[in-house]
């Protein structure tokens, strides 16, 4: 095809065109504007086993290895609970978000965002002590806790540039239009 067929295919499909990339462009608008802005921090938290008897080493293999297991499908249950919305509500602010996922076993990973950092930190912290309690309000005897895995790493900014990403909304949306419109013109529909 020659430059001038391009430009009638332009012409004759500009409405198709211009709609895709308004609706690219409302899409990314809308993907900015859900996706949490502020300051982020990521750490990962390992559940432990404490032993029924604090002052005596455990009494066999089994018994160690019990604990261990005990732990390790514990971690599910310390999952579920945190990802309930009773759970966060009470300490969770609006404008904070807390997300909770398991990575293996025995290990959670949580990620606290929030306006900036230290409240992000502070969420963090709150999130092991209410988790820590909330465990041992439901099962006493279970002997199992969450603890933070290294120190609590810095924060790093989550502030998407907003019209960068429009803009690449809108030229995604541009560039599905013209291969809609040249598949059009190809099987002559």
């Amino acid at each position: 095809m020659e430059l001038k067929a391009y430009l009638e295919t332009f012409k004759k499909y500009y409405l198709l065109i211009g709609l895709f990339t308004v609706i690219g462009a409302i899409i990314a608008f809308t993907y900015v504007a859900k996706t949490p802005a502020g300051s982020r921090i990521d750490q990962t938290f390992y559940v432990a086993t404490q032993p029924k008897n604090l002052g005596q080493a455990p009494a066999t293999e089994l018994d160690t290895y019990t604990q261990n297991q005990n732990a390790r499908n514990f971690t599910d249950t310390a999952t579920a609970l945190a990802q309930s919305p009773d759970f966060s509500q009470a300490f969770v602010k609006s404008g904070q978000s807390l997300q909770v996922r398991k990575l293996a076993p025995q290990i959670i990973k949580v990620t606290a965002t929030s306006q900036n950092s230290q409240e992000s930190q502070n969420l963090l912290k709150s999130f092991e002590i209410e988790l820590n309690q909330k465990i041992a309000t439901l099962d006493p005897a279970a002997g199992v806790s969450i603890k933070s895995i290294g120190q609590t790493p810095s924060a790093y900014s989550t502030k998407l540039n907003r019209k960068i990403i429009i803009l690449f909304g809108a030229f995604m949306g541009f560039v599905f239009a013209v291969f809609t419109s040249g598949l059009k013109t190809y099987f002559k529909l």
